[in-house]
């Protein structure tokens, strides 16, 4: 009978705190414990702590990495330094760069294999280095990435010596009084990001049955105490279906307001409007109230600015290309609304079998999400986080923040580091053999001054490091006109509308009715006259041939014989 052999798994080393070791050591060699005190003490065993004593250094398992920590320790330093300038490196820039590194030895004995490094490579790269991870992405505009913090602390100041030339400061205490307002853009058919599919195949689709880039446009408004104000939904100008999303909102007890434009985007006269009926829901409130906004053009006109001074409202644009750091929607509430918005959908479709949704099945969904994602402590923590109540600029992200400021930029120009040797111009690093007291005149330097310091190659010369962003032009928006109705003044004003209809009809009918009569009557006094007059002309057998009726076909009926 043949035996098998069983393989077993080799048993992992446990991981104790280095600083435990380092005390326990330190207890043992002063000889204030012994060796089983200090094992039950700190939960090292005795033989670890016997082998650290008379092995100071302990070799790490396993081989040896291709990379000293020098060279990982720069390699994640590009990193993270790169992540910070929103050019986040893939799997394949890592690999390359490792690759780029090792080339600096001109020692082929220490390349990788084939080359390159292997993915377990970085994963094993990623455990030895804690402080980086490996997640996706956020798309942000080249605006937006050279924004800096400089720029937004003095915008939030700015404010602040506003309500303070105004003796608004009490406002900053009372969160009743703080608004914020920001467009959502709500795709009708969202694309799931990962499905079930069998494995091995190429390619995996995914049928559309509507246009999976259209989209319904709604307004949020959220106070800073935590509740909640009606949305606005803006629906384009040919969307002729209004009293049935009407009824649907009496249905599930929604409240919102509706808006129509050409687009279905937001416009100044939306915009305005949606304002006012804000205004006229928050009547009973005190006065003045702080509404704050993106910087979108539908956002700035005279008529909007004109009717918030007259009301009592202080309309505050927030500094642009911020609002992934400033705007409150954007940073705490929409990414689990965005969630719970593809999940419900899904549902919907599911549970009512059809294939896409429509402006009906929206506002279901879209007060499903609200009441699911719009969450009291969600929306205080959002105008927490950005700064705005409790107003402090030192509140929000700054690491979101990529751009320098023009000082910063002027600081850090032309620096020279002394440990090392190295004369910094701008983004270059050129290598001094001797740093004396000799006066360099950075302003007047030249190619020819750059040519005779001889540059070394270093790992910052391999590794390709971001650069700062440069601001671009902005964008017009058009314009376009609209009004706002809640859902009850849209069933009223299609009753309205059914009722003049009904006028209407009764209207044709009746005139239709006078036609007929008038007409018959014409057709008998004509009918008369011509009685009359064949009468008065013909003779009483002619007559009487043309009164009597015909039979058959219309000819008389011949005699029999």
């Amino acid at each position: 009978m043949e035996t098998t052999t069983k393989f077993k798994q080799r048993g992992r080393y446990m991981k104790h705190n280095e600083d435990d070791i380092t005390n326990a050591i330190t207890n043992i060699k002063n000889k204030t414990m012994s060796f089983r005190k200090a094992a039950l003490l700190y939960g090292i065993p005795i033989a670890t702590l016997h082998d650290r004593i008379k092995h100071e250094e302990i070799k790490p398992r396993g081989a040896k990495p291709k990379l000293n920590k020098e060279e990982e320790g720069e390699l994640v330093n590009w990193l993270m330094l790169s992540a910070e300038k929103g050019e986040p490196r893939t799997t394949s820039e890592i690999m390359k760069g490792a690759r780029d590194v090792l080339a600096l030895r001109n020692d082929p004995t220490t390349f990788f294999k084939n080359g390159l490094p292997t993915t377990r490579w970085v994963h094993r790269f990623k455990q030895r280095n804690p402080t980086i991870t490996y997640r996706k992405p956020e798309n942000l505009s080249k605006a937006s990435a050279n924004v800096s913090l400089n720029e937004v602390e003095n915008q939030y100041n700015s404010f602040y010596e506003y309500l303070e030339k105004n003796n608004l400061l009490y406002l900053t205490e009372l969160s009743d009084r703080w608004i914020n307002l920001d467009e959502k853009s709500y795709l009708l058919s969202p694309t799931p990001k990962k499905v079930y599919a069998k494995k091995g195949a190429k390619n995996v689709y995914k049928v559309d049955h509507a246009n999976s880039k259209e989209s319904i446009t709604v307004t949020h408004s959220f106070r800073a105490d935590g509740a909640v104000l009606p949305s606005q939904v803006i629906f384009k100008s040919s969307f002729s279906r209004m009293g049935d999303v009407a009824s649907a909102c009496g249905e599930i007890g929604a409240f919102f307001l509706f808006a129509q434009s050409d687009s279905g985007w937001q416009n100044k006269d939306t915009f305005l409007n949606y304002i006012k009926r804000i205004n006229d829901i928050l009547k009973d409130s005190p006065r003045p109230i702080i509404i704050t906004c993106d910087n979108h053009a539908s956002h700035k006109n005279y008529e909007l600015f004109k009717y918030c001074s007259e009301n009592g409202i202080i309309l505050w644009t927030l500094p642009p290309n911020t609002t992934h750091v400033c705007q409150m929607a954007d940073v705490a509430m929409y990414r689990p609304a965005n969630i719970c918005w593809e999940k419900k959908v899904r549902e919907y479709k599911v549970y009512n079998k059809i294939d896409k949704i429509d402006e009906v099945a929206f506002v279901k969904i879209l007060f499903a999400v609200e009441n699911e994602t719009f969450l009291p402590q969600l929306i205080k923590k959002g105008f927490e986080v950005t700064g705005v109540f409790p107003f402090n600029v030192k509140s929000i992200h700054a690491d979101r923040l990529l751009g320098t400021s023009k000082q910063q930029q002027q600081q850090t120009m032309h620096t020279i580091d002394e440990n090392q040797n190295l004369l910094v111009i701008g983004d270059d690093e050129y290598f001094v053999e001797a740093l004396d007291d000799a006066f360099i005149d950075f302003n007047n330097i030249n190619k020819t001054a750059q040519a005779e310091i001889a540059p070394k190659p270093t790992i910052r010369d391999v590794l390709p490091y971001p650069k700062d962003y440069v601001k671009t032009g902005g964008r017009k928006y058009k314009v376009k006109n609209s009004g706002v109705m809640t859902a009850p003044e849209i069933l009223e004003d299609y009753g309205k509308i059914k009722e003049e209809k009904l006028a209407k009809l009764r209207e044709q009918e009746k005139k239709k009715k006078d036609r007929e009569e008038k007409k018959a009557l014409i057709n008998e006094q004509i009918l008369i006259k011509t009685n009359r007059k064949r009468i008065k002309n013909e003779s009483p057998e002619e007559i009487l041939q043309v009164v009597t009726p015909k039979r058959g076909r219309g000819r008389p009926k011949k005699d029999r014989v």
